[in-house]
């Protein structure tokens, strides 16, 4: 056993030991030191009792977790004053400390259950009266530990939240399951027997249906679903069926996979499924009137043209509705919506709160209307809001050629965003496919053939204005075609079941899975689309003088975003699908279609161009008018093509061309800098490629990286006030960024978001007029040869002037920052669409960019011909074994992928460090549960022996105490199992206090759960080797701010025996985590309202806190810490000067690059790393204890550089409603639109990656450079969920 001696090395270490050394301060007689130190272990054990006592009836109190939970916390009252403390039988004060975070922070836990109301209703019964105005019950449920609660209009007959448990609210990921087939549920009533005696009878004993065997189903289903190109993964996937107890060898012997797919393809043509066929695809062709110039009289005696486009996939949407009700996913389903509220304390007054659709006040207001309205006859079933949520965009097959596919896809709001989000869970349906048969850049193409078509037809080529008609009448002819009648029936009377009984229909109601029998009525709340797709749905013009599709804001005025004027243009000029609109394009129709006025004739211009309309009969208009439906309100705003490869990308771009102005080094200096910067977590954030300001190849989540971290990056690298002027910009667009994808929001955090909004257009304004017109900013390289491209396309369509020629060979353009961008003015709409929809995250386009790569999944298994036919019984295909796998439950998360192994050289470093594990080092750490706080392995293959890792490492500054400092921690730990900090113990403690063989163990990984914001539990994941950072509580008493921050040095655990009378021997297992610790840097000004990122530096070698240990219970969550590269480094801290012999080089900096200068001077705390994070700083985060938030003290008049007055916060008359705007801008002139000096509106296939990179599968240009030796996940971080692969991470 290794016992601490009364000696020191070093003047620091004697200072540290006399001021804890019992012998060296006694001040009373210590002769019976062993039956004091009984009574005082005897003491303690009575206090920490009473103590758990305590904390167990405090956690009785239902709003115990509440009282963390305020919005914005208020400043703390006066303290009393202490009594006097009690003492224990060694003379030391007891200390009364607050507990552990561990015992602070809560599990999430579901909102209480609703009172169910499952009474059948009498079919006999005389219905009800016909309401004359919908009541709303208010009936509330009961307020969970995080104070959240609902409120019902009426009792709910069904709440799929009862069941949900830990599991389903934790995002951390999943262990390896076995595929073992260890029940088999029966099948539900719509699959208990099949029409076609040719396939095999359907029985309770056979949940593989329609297969023989498990066996045939495990290897039919492995061989359709997954990977196209099998991989060690879905190797991995057959290898673990085998083994499993489904797999029997001699099934294997009749296996035909030839016959059991076809089997398969048979099972769903029957109906077997219990949709008769019905929502199968079929293959039908659009017919589309083409204008010729020509006058057509209505009477047909001089028809108006038509063209047939062949080749629309489609299947019936009332099927699709209705499968998906029959299907098992109807079991998460909410009925009836509710209001969810927040109260901080039982005293407070509630906060509303706003996440999934159906808690929205769009849900809500659509089901007040359905239960206002008279019911059908004979009707007393409970009637349904079905939230249909509709995705679609153009994507490119293959990553060479031409193929490409305009899909359309269906989710239900019904269902919470946490399962239809994940790619896996086959929330999503498919419900068209619509070919792109042209090489062509736009949205919609028309076929090849049309030109020769139309040439025939009327003599001449058509012009662009004919061809951009004429793709906006295919686009909604398409969706006339899925809106067909039979849709429309159920829309208005509700779903039912079609059955064909004496050639007369049947209407039967719907039995849902829980044997209540409901009606359902389908209503559109959002259609999720990029810009150019919203203008062919809208029916309006591209990048006109009203480019809005939501409102009839002018161009002119977008810039103004945040200001009064601007929040009220909003409502005052809204789109609405009224009586005039529909005369307007009723009346430019006549003039096209009956008199032959051209498209863009002056007469159709007067009537359409003041409000930046088209001539095309809206098919949302034409079906849904009638109801009252104002089909403008379900365009949602776009978070990912309007912000982060929108204003962002502008913004960033233009930063580049400043800097390049500016000349010297800077764009190097850039990108070093972001190479510097360390990633965060499970693909939070990810390593820089080597040449960020190229943007090569990034899609919106590199952007998004890049805005995150940018405040470092881009400090000093131009002169003041210009530095000032773009970190502000900065912050307030990390800032609107992070509170623009919350995931659960509240009123006031809406505020906040208003107010951050305001705050970022005077940002953008000032900018705009101080900063960019300062600079002489030209086209990019990259820019400049994507103009040469177009420039020589141009030539081969047509004559260049000779004028143009001679300026093709020019410089590079100059090049504007431009503020009238209509994603600019989609910012201001989040504020009005979260607490009318929800939360952004609920109808953001990544939902169908991911669900593209299931497409691209079922090309690549087609033999190219005929590709979208093929394509679509791939998809029913894989629905079909997707739905087999639901009834045996057997939706499981992917194995662990496979170690990682790396091929690339290993650079030799000047030492070996001792504390962390190499990578090469085995050390697996199993699946941690949702329960525990951390997860530490308790290996116990690699150790140190204590003496020789003192003696070795003496001159260093960190193992400077290190025993006395380990016995005081451990000590503290085992004395006060559930408090935090750290207490001084007397010399004859520390010599009771045995580590067994001297050894300390150390580990690889350290895993925290943690409770998000939003009431579900994250994960990180920390090592020594990288992602080292941890944050915990400030001490007690430190009130300038709420966090400590610590870097790991090592992860260890110790086997420790007290010597003592009464103790055990058998050895105590405690975990530790050696750290460096960091203090904040009080002079430097920092916060929300500095718009700064706070500022750390690590504590002086010799301060005798600089090093030490930390409890791992004490751990809130990992830290993402970030150079201050401007400040440069330092060897003042270690005080360790460079030189030829490194052998001593510090523990501290053995995972750090060495360098000469030495290590960073400042770090920055990146609370913009993720939404979590940020709300731990600005307060108000329903799932978060409550940590009191320091007040920001007003910045001084002269730093509020773009506070100065602003013009466009000036009120203005309303405008005149006989305005006459002239749209001069090229409709749909995509060309054209490129030449502009609008980075913003349009994205280039040659600046950017296409859409297909959007979806999160760029790679990086790069991305792993010759110094990276990111060699890989370490041991036990291997957990990585499928969606986290597909681009999905929880936020």
């Amino acid at each position: 056993m290794f016992a601490l001696e009364c000696s020191s090395d070093t003047k620091q270490g004697l200072g540290y030991h006399t001021a804890r050394c019992s012998i060296y301060n006694a001040d009373e007689s210590s002769d019976d030191h062993s039956s004091s130190e009984t009574d005082a272990v005897e003491k303690f054990e009575q206090i920490r009792a009473a103590k758990r006592r305590k904390l167990a009836a405090d956690s009785e109190d239902p709003f115990q977790g509440a009282d963390h939970d305020e919005p914005m916390p208020d400043p703390s009252p006066p303290r009393e004053p202490s009594p006097e403390p009690e003492v224990n039988a060694s003379g030391r004060p007891v200390r009364k400390k607050r507990p552990t975070w561990k015992l602070l922070q809560l599990l999430p836990e579901p909102a209480a259950p609703a009172p169910l109301n499952i009474s059948e209703p009498d079919d006999d019964a005389t219905p009800p009266p016909a309401p004359t105005a919908f009541v709303w019950e208010s009936i509330k449920t009961a307020m969970n530990s995080f104070g959240l609660y609902r409120e019902y209009p009426r009792i709910p007959t069904h709440d799929p939240d009862g069941t949900i448990s830990l599991d389903d609210l934790s995002d951390i990921p999943k262990p390896t399951q076995s595929t073992s087939a260890a029940s088999n549920p029966s099948l539900p009533a719509a699959l208990a027997s099949s029409p076609d005696s040719s396939l095999p009878s359907q029985s309770h004993s056979n949940p593989y249906f329609p297969f023989p065997s498990s066996t045939a189903y495990g290897i039919t289903n492995w061989m359709w679903s997954g990977s196209p190109m099998k991989s060690m993964e879905e190797g991995i996937k057959l290898l673990e069926f085998l083994k499993s107890d489904a797999f029997r060898k001699e099934d294997v012997a009749d296996l035909n996979l030839v016959k059991e797919t076809q089997r398969l393809d048979q099972y769903m043509a029957s109906g077997a499924d219990g949709t008769a066929g019905r929502d199968g695809w079929k293959e039908v062709s659009v017919d589309i009137q083409v204008p010729d110039g020509k006058p057509h009289l209505p009477n047909g005696s001089s028809p108006i043209p038509l063209y047939t486009v062949p080749g629309l996939f489609l299947r019936p949407l009332s099927e699709v509705i209705r499968s998906a009700i029959l299907n098992g996913i109807s079991r998460r389903f909410h009925f009836t919506p509710f209001r969810q509220f927040h109260k901080s304390d039982p005293n407070a007054a509630p906060t509303r709160v706003y996440d999934e659709i159906y808690s929205s006040e769009a849900m809500i207001e659509a089901y007040e209307k359905l239960q206002s309205q008279p019911r059908e006859p004979g009707c007393t079933l409970e009637c349904v809001v079905l939230a249909l949520m509709w995705w679609s965009d153009s994507t490119h097959l293959a990553s060479f050629g031409s193929a490409a596919l305009w899909p359309l896809y269906l989710l239900f709001g019904n269902q919470s965003k946490w399962v239809r989000g994940k790619p896996r869970a086959n929330a999503c349906h498919h419900t068209a496919y619509i070919p792109k048969v042209s090489s062509q850049s736009s949205l919609l193409c028309m076929p090849n053939e049309f030109h020769d078509w139309y040439t025939a037809a009327t003599g001449e080529g058509p012009s662009a204005e004919v061809l951009a008609h004429c793709r906006r009448e295919l686009m909604h002819a398409v969706w006339a075609k899925i809106l067909d009648d039979d849709f429309m029936d159920i829309y208005e009377h509700g779903i039912r079941e079609w059955l064909l009984a004496a050639h007369r229909k049947l209407s039967i109601v719907i039995e849902c899975h829980d044997g209540i029998s409901r009606r359902f009525y389908p209503r559109f709340f959002t259609y999720s689309a990029d810009y150019p797709e919203k203008v062919l749905l809208t029916g309006i013009r591209n990048l006109g003088a009203c480019p809005c599709p939501r409102c009839k804001i002018s161009k002119d005025k977008i810039s103004g975003l945040g200001t009064k004027n601007d929040d009220k243009a909003r409502t005052r000029d809204e789109r609405k699908d009224d009586t005039s609109y529909r005369a307007k394009i009723a009346s430019a129709r006549r003039h096209i279609y009956e008199l032959g006025k051209g498209i863009k004739s002056a007469v159709v211009e007067r009537i359409l161009s003041p409000q930046s309309l088209v001539p095309t009969l809206n098919t949302f208009s034409e079906r849904f008018s009638k109801f009252g439906f104002n089909f403008y309100k379900m365009f949602a705003p776009d978070f990912l093509h309007e912000f982060e490869i929108g204003v962002f990308k502008s913004v960033f771009t233009h930063l580049i061309r400043i800097l390049v102005a500016h000349g010297g080094t800077a764009v190097q200096t850039l990108n070093a800098r972001y190479r510097m910067v360390p990633p965060f977590g499970r693909a939070v954030i990810r390593r820089f490629g080597s040449n960020a300001s190229a943007m090569k190849k990034m899609a919106a989540r590199n952007f998004e990286d890049l805005l995150q971290c940018a405040l470092p990056v881009f400090e000093n690298l131009l002169p003041e006030p210009h530095n000032k002027t773009i970190l502000d910009l900065l912050f307030n667009l990390a800032e609107w960024h992070a509170l623009g994808k919350l995931r659960m929001h509240t009123t006031p955090l809406l505020t906040r978001l208003s107010e951050v909004t305001s705050r970022l257009g005077q940002s953008l304004r000032y900018f705009a007029k101080h900063t960019c017109a300062h600079f002489d900013t030209r086209e990019l390289p990259k820019e400049e040869a994507a103009r040469g491209r177009r420039n020589a396309r141009k030539k081969k369509s047509r004559p260049t002037p000779v004028r143009q020629q001679a300026a093709s060979g020019a410089a590079s353009k100059k090049k504007l920052f431009n503020l009238d961008t209509y994603k600019l003015h989609a910012l201001g709409d989040y504020i009005h669409y979260i607490p009318f929809i929800g939360t952004s995250d609920s109808w953001s386009t990544q939902t169908g960019e991911l669900e593209h790569r299931r497409v691209k999944r079922f090309y690549a298994r087609t033999n190219k011909n005929t590709a979208v036919r093929q394509m679509t019984v791939l998809e029913r295909r894989e629905q079909a074994l997707a739905r087999i796998a639901r009834t045996l439950g057997k939706i499981l998360p992917p194995p662990s992928p496979p170690p990682v192994t790396s091929t690339k050289p290993r650079k030799k470093k000047a030492r070996k460090a001792l504390l962390s594990l190499d990578f090469a080092d085995s050390e697996s750490l199993p699946y941690t549960s949702p329960e525990q706080h951390h997860h530490i392995s308790h290996s116990r293959n690699f150790y140190l022996n204590i003496p020789h890792f003192l003696s070795e490492n003496r001159r260093d500054p960190a193992t400077q105490n290190f025993l006395p400092k380990l016995k005081d921690h451990v000590l503290s730990r085992l004395v006060y199992p559930d408090e935090s900090g750290d207490e001084q113990f007397p010399a004859e403690d520390h010599r009771s206090l045995l580590i067994s063989s001297d050894r300390l163990y150390r580990h690889k990984v350290f895993r925290v759960n943690y409770t998000t914001y939003d009431v579900r539990q994250g994960q990180d994941s920390m090592n020594p080797r990288r992602q080292a950072d941890i944050m915990t509580l400030a001490p007690e008493g430190d009130t300038s701010h709420p966090f400590s921050y610590c870097r790991i040095i090592g992860i260890f655990h110790v086997d420790v025996v007290r010597n003592v009378p009464g103790a055990s021997k058998v050895p105590t297992t405690v975990e530790v985590l050696w750290v460096r610790r960091f203090r904040r840097d009080t002079s430097y000004r920092a916060g929300f309202k500095a718009k700064r990122l706070h500022r750390l530096q690590f504590l002086p070698g010799d301060d005798p806190m600089a090093f030490g240990f930390v409890n791992p219970d004490e751990v809130i969550r990992g830290a993402h810490l970030i150079p201050a590269f401007a400040h440069g480094r330092t060897n003042d801290l270690l005080h360790q000067e460079e030189e030829e012999d490194l052998q001593w080089r510090s523990l501290a900096l053995a995972n750090e690059e060495t360098h000469k200068d030495g290590e960073w001077r400042f770090h920055y705390v990146n609370f913009f790393v993720d939404r979590d994070m940020l709300m731990r700083y600005v307060g108000g985060g329903i799932g978060h204890y409550k940590v009191e938030v320091e007040d920001e003290q007003e910045l001084p008049e002269h730093e509020r550089g773009e506070n100065e007055e602003d013009p466009m916060d000036d009120d203005e008359p309303e405008p005149s409603a006989s305005s006459n705007d002239v749209d001069s801008d090229a409709e749909d002139n995509s060309q054209a639109r490129k030449d502009r000096d609008d980075d913003s509106e349009v994205d280039s296939a040659e600046a950017s990656s296409d859409s297909d990179s959007e979806d999160g599968s760029a790679n990086e240009d790069g991305a792993d450079g010759e110094d990276d030796e990111d060699f890989g996940p370490e041991d036990g971080e291997g957990f990585v969920d499928e969606e986290d692969a597909e681009g999905y991470a929880p936020l």
